[in-house]
């Protein structure tokens, strides 16, 4: 297990260690919840599939991230 999400890891990854994610790919229209692809394509490959700027999507993840460790 990580301790933040990275640019890195998986789409699949982030959203099952911090679930409180997910609502960030749904509002950035991003097709992640479910895909198939999820646990093959990192953070940033998601970003730029779907032409998101990956720094501040990677920075609303850890955000919310950061809210379960309190």
């Amino acid at each position: 297990m990580h301790d933040q999400p990275g640019i890195d890891m998986s789409v699949d990854a982030i959203m099952r260690q911090w679930p409180r994610t997910i609502p960030v790919f749904i509002q950035s229209k991003m097709l992640c919840v479910g895909c198939p692809v999820g646990p093959l394509h990192s953070l940033r490959d998601a970003a730029a599939a779907h032409g998101i700027a990956p720094g501040p999507l990677l920075a609303s993840i850890q955000q919310l991230a950061d809210q379960n460790r309190y």
